[in-house]
């Protein structure tokens, strides 16, 4: 009984990805059926004044297959917006205004 209660600690794969400030641990698991998913730990080391040592914040997200194409998705329009042509949000609004000016939603910019 222990092990099979264990084999949800275990990571099936980790990749590590060290950027700054900060680590991204990409690691695969396994739920009690045997279903494989993902989590996505964003790990920050601060001091902290008030115990006088370095702490490590940690941040957790977990995916699961049904949600990795909406996820991809909207990661991949959030990353394309932030590299498109440089002219920003107000730019974008300005557009969609001129386009549109009665009917501009949050729609219209993917939001």
């Amino acid at each position: 009984m222990e092990e099979s209660s264990n084999r949800n600690n275990v990571d099936i794969y980790t990749n590590i990805i060290k950027a700054g400030k900060r680590t991204y641990f990409f690691d695969v698991k396994l739920t009690k059926s045997g279903e494989k998913y993902l989590t996505i730990t964003e790990s920050k080391r601060r001091f902290d004044e008030e115990l006088d040592k370095f702490i490590y914040e940690k941040h957790k997200i977990f995916l699961y297959r049904e949600d990795f194409e909406n996820f991809i998705s909207g990661l991949t329009g959030a990353v394309a917006f932030i590299d498109a042509d440089g002219k920003g949000i107000d730019a974008e609004l300005s557009e969609a205004e001129a386009n549109n000016p009665s009917d501009l939603s949050a729609e219209d910019f993917g939001l």
